[in-house]
């Protein structure tokens, strides 16, 4: 039993030994398969790693431009064009120039009506929307006769196109509409240019 069991143990060793290994020709194929794999895996990885860099550079544009589209709107909705004259109604010195005036307590009773309940406008300040081409930045800042005073305040960056329009520019636009188109573009860190768009109605305070 033992000396059929060495044999045995004997000729399996035998024909573990005698298999042959790879050739030069086979391993230098096997190498090639294996380098083709590596790089459509590497392809694959790298389209991924771009899509997702594109994906992310356009959620955060849309993320921002509602935020600035947002803003604006909040604030030109207590702007007016019925008044009388200007001030206060709002202008448009050009697409990228806007500029109007808010309500204020004027009469100093602690709201923004007069005595007889018509609405008041703080008129000694003026708010100008004003794009910056070299910066890509929509800027707010408050004028005094034409002149900036205080803190200049960035609305939005990486802005490539803005456009406020009226009834004057646009006439589909009512006459206390203001129209604005915002476009904004980013990089991703592999070159790829990402914009987004977005256009928006905003109803004046009548």
């Amino acid at each position: 039993m033992f000396q059929e069991k060495t044999i045995a143990q004997k000729r399996l060793l035998g024909s573990l030994t005698g298999r042959r290994g790879l050739s030069f020709p086979e391993l230098m194929i096997t190498c090639a398969i294996l380098a083709v794999a590596a790089l459509v895996v590497m392809r694959f990885l790298k389209q991924e790693s771009e899509g997702w860099q594109v994906t992310m550079a356009q959620q955060g544009l849309v993320s921002e431009l509602e935020q600035v589209a947002s803003e604006v709107n909040r604030e030109l909705r207590n702007a007016t064009r019925a008044a009388v004259g200007t001030p206060p109604n709002i202008t448009l010195q050009s697409a990228t120039d806007l500029r109007f005036y808010l309500p204020g307590d004027v009469d100093g009773n602690g709201t923004i009506l007069d005595a007889i309940g018509a609405i008041e406008w703080a008129t000694g300040l003026q708010v100008q929307y004003l794009y910056d081409a070299p910066s890509r930045q929509l800027r707010r800042r408050t004028l005094q006769a034409g002149n900036p005073v205080g803190t200049t305040r960035v609305i939005g960056d990486d802005i490539t196109v803005i456009s406020f329009a009226d009834q004057t520019t646009d006439n589909t636009l009512l006459a206390d509409e203001i129209r604005m188109t915002l476009t904004a573009l980013r990089t991703t860190t592999q070159g790829r240019a990402v914009t987004m768009s977005v256009n928006t109605i905003i109803r004046l305070r009548n």
